[in-house]
């Protein structure tokens, strides 16, 4: 009888520590440091060196934008929102990098997946230094069209000055990551011939 007891509470309490590690793991996620390892994969994303699409906006100043008129620039395009925490983790390092690299060829766009006085308020408050675009529907599937058919957010696109998106991330950016990655595209630039005119 004891020994059942005993049988009993081990198998119970073995059965409870499996049940915490899985909660653990499955809440405790330590993100994979490779691009996109942690995305979401259930449709396949288009290949890498895709060209960027082009689009047309009216920032948060009312000025009409196009994404051709940065052709030959890196663009950073990161898809936020004010409701999303990781998102607003990494606008101010994106605001830091962008008054970094302005001077050297780098423009950061933001596209805001919310309503447009909160962005306002929001941008206004962290001194925003970049285009951004605020939207619903249309801007799901220019993401989409990103290659993000997951609509993970944050998102973020890096476009060399040829037009090819180059890299992806879903979910946060680390700095030093993209900061090297905006390095290596710049040296590219750098090195490759003027086109003729």
């Amino acid at each position: 009888m004891i020994r059942a007891r005993f049988a009993l509470g081990a198998t119970l309490l073995a059965l409870a520590g499996a049940g915490v590690g899985f909660a653990t793991a499955y809440l405790v996620h330590e993100p994979d440091p490779r691009p996109d390892a942690d995305a979401i994969s259930a449709a396949p994303a288009p290949p890498v060196t895709e060209r960027r699409p082009d689009f047309q906006f009216v920032d948060l100043d009312g000025v009409h934008r196009r994404m051709a008129h940065w052709d030959g620039r890196v663009v950073v395009v990161n898809f936020w929102a004010t409701w999303c925490s990781p998102c607003l983790t990494e606008i101010p390092e994106f605001i830091a990098l962008q008054s970094r690299y302005r001077n050297r060829g780098v423009r950061f766009v933001g596209i805001a997946l919310d309503e447009l006085e909160t962005v306002r308020a929001y941008a206004k408050d962290v001194s925003l230094n970049y285009p951004t675009a605020v939207g619903d529907a249309p801007l799901f599937d220019l993401m989409r069209s990103f290659g993000n058919p997951n609509q993970v957010l944050p998102f973020t696109a890096l476009v060399s000055p040829g037009g090819q998106v180059v890299e992806r991330y879903a979910g946060l950016v680390a700095r030093d990551a993209l900061e090297a990655r905006l390095e290596a595209l710049l040296a590219e630039k750098a090195q490759s011939p003027a086109p003729a005119s």
